[in-house]
């Protein structure tokens, strides 16, 4: 018996039993050793199962994650966070509307954490080629571009896109689509319909008993590109939208460095071939205010029967509007394309319009005609 008790407490003290532990009949004590190692075994094993489940969900979030990012990094999305370098690639800050569009790009994008490099072509398509590829070299992780001619740049915007930078041209057609990520702009034909409009609205109020053709219109166009081309066409369908209406000439702005000077040739020679000219569609706000200021000098003009419009807009542009109900301006209207191109651009590098893509990678804003009615609503 006491051999037997010595060795019961043998086993129990190898059984590694803690201290104050109730002794118990052998038969008691190995059902529950026995169902502790199965518990421990089936807790181990849990741990081990979970602990791989753990492993392998964080490697598939890993995974998810990583493939997150390269779809990110790889897709079309626009979106580009705070601290991204955007270059300006821009035809001329000569002229007003691209120097304020690119003193509001600047300013609007720098606000937010945004680093913004301008460079300006002036007009020439081999400088803007050299403009785009020294944006490439300055590492830029997006390039804003309105080009003098999409032709001539489409390659250099390939390698940029090549290169993991995102293209987006301004108001452009391109027919190599690995050469843009998105292209923001407007319908260029219907910019010019609605300027036609507009003119044709205030022809017939203003010469209401006119006979057909009897209003003559100079057009003072565009056809350096596509889209310029489609504007100009669509101001000419200022005929079919009243029959008051004649054209007696387009005169073209291409290759001219300052369409604003350029505007003023044309109509001081529209003064002089063209005396009963009666309206003049011009094709941006730059010619728009460089025809103005030479007929605003003709002190022979009947100034209440003389209208100037065009499309593109700017402050200045607004405020002539605005002084045409007093005859001391005659631009009497606009088109307006977008509500602030400055902000749609913004909101295209954050990604903002990113759902207003079409199947062709273009993002169209609509064009508003601005005249005395409502240019009260854009004038800052």
């Amino acid at each position: 018996m006491a051999l037997g008790l010595a060795m019961g407490i043998s086993l129990v003290g190898c059984g590694g039993g803690s201290t104050g532990q109730e002794t118990q009949s052998d038969s008691s004590a190995q059902e529950p050793a026995a169902e502790n190692a199965t518990d421990t075994a089936a807790e181990a094993d849990s741990e081990e199962e979970a602990d791989t489940a753990e492993d392998t969900e964080e490697a598939a979030g890993t995974e998810d994650a990583d493939t997150g990012a390269q779809e990110q990094t790889d897709g079309e999305g626009a979106g580009l966070p705070a601290g991204s370098k955007i270059g300006f690639s821009t035809m001329t800050l000569a002229s007003e509307f691209f120097a304020v569009l690119d003193e509001d790009t600047h300013k609007y994008l720098e606000a937010d954490g945004y680093e913004v490099v301008t460079l300006s072509c002036e007009m020439n398509a081999a400088t803007q080629v050299s403009d785009i590829e020294n944006l490439i070299s300055m590492d830029c992780d997006a390039i804003l571009l309105f080009a003098v001619d999409p032709s001539a740049v489409e390659d250099v915007c390939a390698r940029a896109v090549e290169a993991g930078i995102k293209v987006f041209p301004l108001a452009a057609k391109f027919d190599n689509r690995d050469a843009f990520t998105y292209i923001m702009g407007t319908d260029q034909y219907a910019s010019g319909t609605n300027c036609a409009k507009m003119a044709a609205s205030w022809i017939d109020s203003t010469f209401p008993d006119a006979e057909d053709g009897s209003v003559e219109v100079a057009i003072i166009g565009n056809t350096s590109s596509s889209e310029a081309v489609a504007r100009t066409e669509g101001m000419q369908t200022i005929e079919s939208e009243t029959f008051k209406a004649k054209i007696v000439e387009t005169f073209d702005l291409t290759g001219a460095t300052d369409t604003n000077i350029k505007a003023q040739e044309f109509a001081d020679v529209i003064t002089s071939k063209y005396p009963e000219v009666k309206v003049v569609l011009a094709y941006g706000v730059d010619s728009e205010l460089g025809a103005n200021e030479v007929f605003m000098r003709d002190s022979n003009l009947d100034r209440e029967h003389f209208g100037i419009f065009g499309v593109d807009t700017s402050q200045v542009g607004y405020e002539q509007i605005k002084l045409s109900e007093t005859n001391d301006s005659l631009i009497r209207g606009t088109v307006n394309l977008g509500n602030d191109l400055a902000m749609d651009v913004y909101e295209l590098i954050t990604g903002q319009l990113d759902d207003l893509v079409d199947a062709d990678g273009y993002i169209y804003k609509p064009s508003t005609p601005v005249d005395i009615s409502n240019v009260d609503d854009y004038i800052q």
